[in-house]
């Protein structure tokens, strides 16, 4: 796999978002099984098992009590909120993959970037990814929710390249 990232923040404070053909069809598929599990409640996989709402939702207090009645309160609208914007990215796929994302469709990125990891992640697996930390789904979805973050913080992250160094410490 030869993939790679570009975001670039526009004069406008938009996003221009471009997706290597490989990673656009690891993040497409991505999204594609995210509105599946949340319509199902499911994740993909063999043995297809629950998508939880801890899985999803940290903890919002430090006592587990509270944690779950905040659950039980907001867990709807925090899964519908999830569903509309996988959908809108999945149906404003283009046929190329460059985006411009303007102000909603970044909080879209970021969110459904972030939270759609949690179908590959095994919690209590002594390798909670799978082996595919630096590659694989969970890789590049982190990857672009970390170029979107980036970019609408108004930093140009240029093209990441698998087998590149990742600076911890920032652009620039």
């Amino acid at each position: 796999m030869r993939g790679y990232i570009e975001a670039v923040t526009l004069d406008d404070g938009a996003i221009r978002l471009t997706l290597s053909p490989d990673v656009a069809d690891i993040v497409l598929t991505s999204v594609s099984q995210f509105i599946a599990a949340l319509e199902t409640g499911r994740r993909p996989g063999v043995l297809p098992r629950r998508l939880s709402n801890w899985r999803l939702f940290a903890h919002a207090y430090p006592r587990p009590k509270p944690s779950r009645q905040f659950r039980k309160r907001h867990n709807g609208w925090m899964r519908a909120s999830l569903y509309e914007s996988a959908c809108r990215i999945r149906d404003g796929w283009p046929d190329e993959p460059t985006f411009v994302l303007d102000r909603a469709a970044i909080a879209d990125w970021f969110a459904v970037c972030g939270q759609a990891q949690a179908l590959y992640v095994q919690r209590r697996s002594p390798n909670p990814l799978q082996g595919s930390f630096g590659h694989g789904r969970p890789f590049w979805l982190a990857q672009v929710q970390s170029y979107v973050a980036m970019a609408a913080r108004g930093y140009e992250w240029q093209r990441l390249q698998e087998g590149d160094e990742l600076d911890n410490d920032g652009p620039g």
